[in-house]
């Protein structure tokens, strides 16, 4: 009975939900997911829940409050469930590739990404993915998605959640009127000269933080790409070449160097999700409703009966 006693008692209750708000809040803090897997959060959420049993066992005669408590404890129960057996992650997967899950046996190929603009405006309008799902070496099933209208595969969602540019397949160069097209690390002579010209680096925002170049964005807000020019195996000298400032940082007379374009490799970002709790939280919170609905509204019907004594005459 002490047991018993404990398990439904009112500040068992209050102080589970103290340590379950502060719990939350500090998980919202590190913003990690297996904060919310961890063995002692899920023992909160089971203690929890054999608490508002116990409760709803000593209540079973109270309609409202019977709902309430069976609702809370059904919401519970899906938490805990997805906890334990959903997952969540974050895939970045470029345009003709093949991306593998951790947390299951499905791969996404990303046969190509799409991006609608504003008028006159970089501001992305709309961003959409046409994945396929594989599973067992076999394409089970394609789809475009974005934003706010996921692929639903075996309880398994995929959104579209991000996108970004991971490097460029090929950069444009002009050298004294003489048009180049190639990737990074390949060299190109330039006619009748010894010199040789490779581009080594590309940026799609280019800044510069204590003489270190990097790239503050993935927009292509001030494109540049790093030459290095040699003479036979000697580096002669190297320097950055703009696209929106094509006479900057000239160094050499005679050498005129144009950044014409440049063709970047999109990456689309899913966000995978599997919450087999989901349906179950839905079902609980419903019953929630309909339990304070009845306590609040409902017909409380009190019978009062009298007690008459008969005296011997």
């Amino acid at each position: 009975m002490r047991i018993k006693s404990f398990l439904g008692s009112k500040r068992l209750a209050i102080a589970l939900l103290i340590i379950l708000s502060l719990a939350c809040i500090i998980g919202s803090i590190k913003n990690s997911e297996a904060y919310y897997h961890s063995f002692w959060f899920v023992g909160i959420l089971v203690l929890l829940s054999l608490n508002i049993l116990v409760c709803f066992l000593n209540r079973r005669r109270r309609m409202g409050s019977y709902l309430v408590h069976l609702g809370i404890l059904v919401i519970l129960s899906g938490g805990v469930m997805g906890s334990l057996m959903g997952f969540e992650e974050d895939v970045n997967v470029r345009e003709g590739e093949i991306a593998s899950l951790l947390h299951c046996d499905l791969k996404i190929k990303l046969h190509n990404f799409l991006i609608e603009r504003y008028p006159d405006s970089s501001m992305p309008k709309d961003y959409k993915s046409r994945l396929t799902i594989i599973e067992g070496g076999r394409e089970v099933l394609t789809k475009t998605i974005e934003v706010n209208h996921p692929l639903i595969y075996k309880g398994v969602w995929f959104y579209q959640s991000s996108y970004g540019q991971d490097g460029v397949r090929s950069v444009n160069l002009n050298v004294n009127g003489i048009d180049w097209t190639g990737r990074l690390g390949e060299s190109f002579r330039i006619p009748k000269t010894s010199l040789v010209v490779k581009p080594v680096q590309f940026l799609f925002d280019f800044t510069l933080d204590g003489g270190k170049a990097y790239s503050k964005s993935e927009e292509a807000n001030n494109p540049a790409v790093k030459l290095e020019v040699y003479d036979g195996k000697r580096l002669k000298f190297s320097q950055w070449v703009f696209s929106k400032f094509p006479d900057y940082h000239q160094k050499e007379e005679g050498m005129g160097f144009r950044l014409t374009g440049f063709t970047a490799i999109p990456y689309s970002g899913i966000k995978v999700v599997k919450d087999p709790g989901l349906v179950i939280f839905w079902i609980g919170c419903c019953l929630l409703m309909a339990g304070i609905a009845i306590s609040f509204f409902g017909v409380k019907v009190t019978t009062q009966v009298k007690e008459f004594t008969t005296e011997n005459t």
